[in-house]
């Protein structure tokens, strides 16, 4: 961008954008990592306490997917800031 010759102000705004995401995103990490095992803690309750019968509707419902992909998202967003 300096190469290109941009406006300094707007490159010195943009590297203080840069820094401030970077330090949002790493206050963000730990409570994304405590949002994710609270929801495996909770989910291992219900499968540990579930008959096989009640875990077998309950892994059929909608929302336990939805609780699997947003874990697995939650770990890859986490993987890849690290």
């Amino acid at each position: 961008m300096v190469d290109e010759e941009k406006d300094v102000h707007d490159i010195k705004k943009m590297e203080e954008q840069i820094e401030e995401t970077v330090l949002v995103i790493a206050q963000c990490q730990p409570r994304i990592e405590g949002a994710v095992d609270a929801l495996e803690n909770a989910m291992a309750t219900y499968e540990e306490k579930s008959s096989a019968e009640m875990l077998e509707l309950l892994k059929q419902a909608p929302e336990w997917e939805a609780a699997n992909v947003q874990i697995a998202e939650a770990k890859a967003f986490i993987e890849a800031i690290e």
